[in-house]
């Protein structure tokens, strides 16, 4: 039996138990999903985080339970601070308040950023902190 006569059993015996299917460009290989593709399922929306001062921190209000990673990039501006300041140390009130302490005392003339995709603030189904700037009041 030749080289060409064992391929050509071989592509046929892939073929009969289901490994290949025909194909207009030839021979494909088929491949079952178990699960849909992660790009097709819908995107979580972000969620939006409520500002207020409290002593001279700022504290972040989430409606859902979200989880801290690192110290969060929202960045303060305006009054005595200078630039965009970052935060120091973020602190765990409940799972959905945190406290934000800056170098600097936060008053009510500042404007809070969060930057867009800050994975500083994550929820558990995957959302995150909502991109806003507000003035501190």
């Amino acid at each position: 039996m030749s080289l060409a006569h064992l391929i050509i059993a071989v592509i046929v015996i892939l073929f009969l138990v289901g490994g290949l299917r025909a194909s207009p460009s030839g021979f494909s290989v088929t491949r079952k999903r178990k699960q849909a593709d992660p790009s097709n399922r819908p995107s979580v929306p972000d969620v939006a985080c409520v500002f207020t001062i409290v002593a001279t921190k700022l504290r972040c209000t989430f409606p859902i339970p979200m989880s801290k990673n690192g110290i969060p990039g929202i960045y303060v501006t305006g009054g005595t601070h200078v630039g965009n300041e970052l935060p120091t140390a973020a602190t765990y009130i409940s799972p959905t308040v945190y406290d934000l302490t800056y170098p600097t005392s936060v008053i009510a003339t500042n404007v809070a950023h969060i930057p867009s995709k800050d994975n500083g603030f994550r929820g558990f189904n995957g959302a995150y902190a909502q991109p806003q700037q507000a003035t501190l009041a």
